[in-house]
């Protein structure tokens, strides 16, 4: 007589009929009943609780002033908006766009899998403040990241070669590029182009004195530079060639 516990079950079938069954017994010791606490162990911890960890929150996004072409020779001011993909392909971006400070959202339409975009129809020189979130499946929408008073612009003319391109050595294999911006006043960027394959970009104003480090190695090289406007047009002559000898 005593505690059991039933464990491993087994039918004996024949021929579709139940003819025995099996059960292995496991005799519990009664002194199991009555132990103290102090004989017990430890209590275990139970885990902390899974905590949902949200959506995440768009990273690198960045906006800025981009033409979008409406015909063959003519465009429209826009905003070109990138940003970084998400970390799950189930979490689509949520783009849209509002006067800067009015807080009038209007959606963009995009893709689910994208990773940049434009938005055109804007009012050329306007500023606008731009939200990026990410939606899940179930239409659950992240925080957003916001880019304030972007000014939409467009430009339908190539912009100015840069100017005054000089190259020098700087030793170590490394080249000291030194030009002038473009004057445009639609410029957007400056490429510098070392035989003929882009080696940088710089992001700066009309006019402006840039000075660029390339680590070209040694050799004798040619050195081009060439502007593109916001709308994404390039000049239509580069400043240069410059040949130099690196050391």
């Amino acid at each position: 007589m005593g505690t059991y516990r039933v464990s491993a079950p087994r039918l004996h079938m024949e021929k579709g009929a139940l003819k025995a069954v099996r059960l292995t017994l496991s005799r519990i010791d009664p002194g199991a009943f009555v132990l103290g606490l102090d004989e017990q162990g430890t209590v275990q911890d139970l885990p902390e609780p899974d905590v949902s960890a949200g959506v995440p929150l768009p990273q690198n996004v960045t906006a800025s002033a981009a033409g979008i072409q409406s015909a063959a020779n003519a465009w429209s001011a826009g905003i070109g908006v990138g940003w970084q993909a998400p970390p799950s392909d189930a979490l689509s971006p949520r783009l849209r766009y509002s006067p800067a400070g009015s807080e009038s959202w209007q959606d963009v339409s995009i893709g689910a899998g994208a990773t940049s975009a434009k938005i055109p129809g804007l009012i050329d020189g306007q500023g606008y403040d731009v939200s990026l979130s990410f939606v899940t499946p179930g239409g659950v929408v992240g925080d957003d990241v916001r880019v304030l008073d972007v000014t939409a612009a467009a430009v339908s003319e190539p912009p100015a070669a840069p100017s005054n391109l000089a190259v020098s050595d700087a030793g170590g294999g490394v080249a000291l590029v030194e030009l002038t911006a473009s004057a445009s006043a639609g410029l957007w960027k400056t490429e510098i182009y070392r035989d003929a394959v882009l080696v940088g970009v710089v992001f700066a104003a009309p006019e402006s004195e840039i000075s660029f480090v390339d680590n070209s190695g040694a050799g004798t090289f040619d050195w081009t530079a060439r502007s593109v406007n916001v709308s994404n047009i390039s000049s239509t002559s580069d400043a240069g060639p410059v040949t130099a000898i690196i050391t």
